[in-house]
């Protein structure tokens, strides 16, 4: 936390025990800036061709720096989660686009990644005896890149049509889940076929009208041609938008704020059957650390599992040290850090012999914690058990 001529005190809030925005923000560069050292990345320089104004403005909605950690885990056996990362690669070896999905190894066995062709989109098998739910449930989380962007026009094949191709052949399996970042704004159209009745006129017995739902509220009030391809799949598939209609997201907030204003581009769409087992569903505050421009979306679903009686002992047996955080834990923490011991252990973690593999990067995470542990260890109390 030191650095320069920076004291701890100008790093605190006058309550001397939360960072203040200055502490958050050397925080996070002290942290990137390890990252990048360990990892072999290339810290990439302010352009100053731009005037402070203009670089303040876009630094707000600049997006950070990914490193792809396609084979991340957890060092706890039980919680131990895989990353799968789909996504191109520009010139200069980054990633863009793409998803970013993380999954228990504890549940590999009942939660499935179906093999796919695109990197756009990925469909993922929830299993019903293992969740006690009423059908296995297909979820679809895509990202749709902007209908007039360079990529959309170079590819062969529609996203949105293919995803509906999919939706079409796994909805007879099972409950569909399409969400994701759509770049579609749809503003409050109908996406259901209003007063829909086989009252009085003759039709298929397989023709099953739409249930009349609430109306969905929606902050944007914009409807692109991408928004009427969105609809269009609902009123199709049966398929319902969650946004605006579900406790914690009555009003439809936006989801993605950046240099051009506010709008609704991120979704969670759920066929008739499921739309009723969706407990809630919530836009979150947008955090410019989290992602460029977007809110974090978050649902629950009516579902339930239980683990054995060994998982159960082997989670206890691998809970984590607690520690009590007082007034002078900051600067007692910061002193254990200068030890001795601890800075031979940084002096190693610093060294950049990493080959970017996932056995290595697993290590060098472990050490991280080490160190962190080890300073904890040594200067900070632990809460006495009742």
């Amino acid at each position: 936390m030191w650095h320069g001529q920076v004291s701890i005190q100008q790093l605190l809030n006058e309550d001397k025990f939360h960072l203040s925005e200055r502490g958050t923000s050397m925080l996070a560069s002290n942290i990137k800036n390890a990252l990048h050292t360990v990892l072999g990345i290339k810290v990439q320089q302010r352009n100053n061709r731009y005037s402070r104004s203009t670089d303040r403005a876009r630094q707000q909605y600049r997006p950070q720096h990914r490193q792809s950690f396609n084979n991340y885990h957890d060092h706890n056996e039980q919680n131990r989660v895989k990353f799968k990362r789909t996504g191109n690669i520009s010139t200069n070896g980054r990633y863009y686009g793409g998803l970013g999905i993380f999954r228990r190894t504890s549940l590999k066995d009942h939660i499935k990644i179906i093999p796919g062709l695109s990197k756009d989109f990925q469909w993922i098998k929830f299993e019903k005896q293992f969740f006690c739910l009423q059908n296995d449930i297909y979820l679809c989380a895509a990202y749709v890149p902007p209908a007039n962007s360079s990529y959309t026009k170079k590819l062969d094949f529609d996203i949105i049509d293919q995803i509906e191709k999919d939706i079409v052949s796994y909805k007879s399996k099972g409950d569909i889940l399409f969400c994701g970042d759509l770049n579609a704004r749809t503003s409050t159209e109908e996406d259901y076929i209003a007063q829909d009745s086989s009252r009085y006129l003759p039709l298929f017995e397989s023709y099953k009208p739409d249930n009349q739902i609430r109306f969905r509220k929606n902050c944007d009030e914009t409807l692109d041609s991408r928004g009427k391809e969105i609809i269009d799949l609902c009123i199709s598939n049966q398929m319902r938008v969650v946004n605006g209609r579900c406790m914690g997201d009555l009003l439809g907030h936006f989801t993605c704020f950046n240099t051009h204003g506010q709008s609704t581009v991120d979704y969670l769409i759920a066929n008739e059957r499921l739309f009723n087992q969706i407990l809630y569903f919530r836009v979150s505050e947008f955090v410019s650390t989290f992602s460029d421009c977007h809110c974090k979306i978050s649902w629950e679903i009516l579902a339930k599992y239980q683990i054995t009686e060994t998982q159960s002992n082997n989670l206890h047996a691998a809970a984590p040290v607690n520690f009590r955080w007082t007034e002078d834990s900051p600067l007692k923490f910061q002193q254990a850090l200068l030890s001795p011991d601890n800075q031979q252990k940084i002096s190693s973690f610093l060294i950049n012999d990493s080959d970017c593999s996932s056995e290595d990067i697993n290590k060098k995470a472990q050490d991280l914690c080490d160190i962190f542990l080890s300073a904890a260890k040594i200067s900070l109390v632990t809460p006495k058990k009742e």
